[in-house]
């Protein structure tokens, strides 16, 4: 259960990190774009990107090949660099639809995985039990990285789906009691008066 929620939240994560814009910064993936498009193989700021995103023809080409392959590749095919309008609106995504995009994903998500949630707590048969898995899933949301109304959104509807659980386990008890408590009342009735006194009762 933890699990595919640690999926939800760590996919929502990286497209934030990946498509937001900093303040004073730009999104990673046009850093990349950038990065993909500049004259030079070496950054000019090597800071900016880690390794593994200084993405070029080259970079790729290598991990494909041998080296001894990679020197027999044309000189036009090795340092081939794809043309990238920076200007182009598609490279670049609105904060205010990656917001509405994520929002509604994660959303969507969430319930998905509260309905399958639900039948995973309806095998919990004890209140302890739920208890402990609550507590378990609160811990893991809080570390999640997620924005504070997602974890709060995430958190309240399993808390509600816990307490609907714990809600049965008590009905499911208390009947139980009762026909027991019955059960043993009209043994005890049976033994005292006989078959003739219990009929109606």
């Amino acid at each position: 259960m933890k699990s595919s929620l640690t999926i939800i939240s760590q996919t929502v994560c990286a497209a934030r990190n990946i498509f937001s814009t900093p303040e004073s910064s730009s999104s990673l993936i046009r850093q990349v774009l950038e990065k993909i498009q500049s004259e030079t193989e070496e950054d000019s700021n090597p800071s900016v990107l880690p390794e593994s995103l200084r993405i070029s023809t080259q970079s790729l080409l290598t991990h494909l090949t041998s080296s001894a392959n990679f020197q027999l590749l044309p000189q036009n095919l090795k340092y081939y660099k794809p043309y990238i309008d920076m200007d182009s609106p598609s490279t670049s995504l609105s904060q205010t639809v990656l917001s509405k995009k994520l929002s509604d994903w994660f959303q969507n998500s969430s319930k998905l995985w509260l309905q399958s949630a639900d039948r995973w707590v309806s095998g919990l048969s004890s209140v302890k039990d739920v208890g402990a898995l609550r507590n378990s899933v609160r811990r893991s949301v809080t570390v999640s990285g997620l924005n504070e109304s997602e974890k709060q959104f995430a958190i309240s509807n399993f808390n509600s789906l816990c307490n609907k659980r714990v809600t049965e386990i008590w009905k499911t008890r208390l009947s139980n009691a009762e026909l027991s408590c019955k059960a043993r009342l009209r043994d005890m009735v049976f033994k005292e008066h006989g078959s003739d006194f219990i009929e109606g009762f």
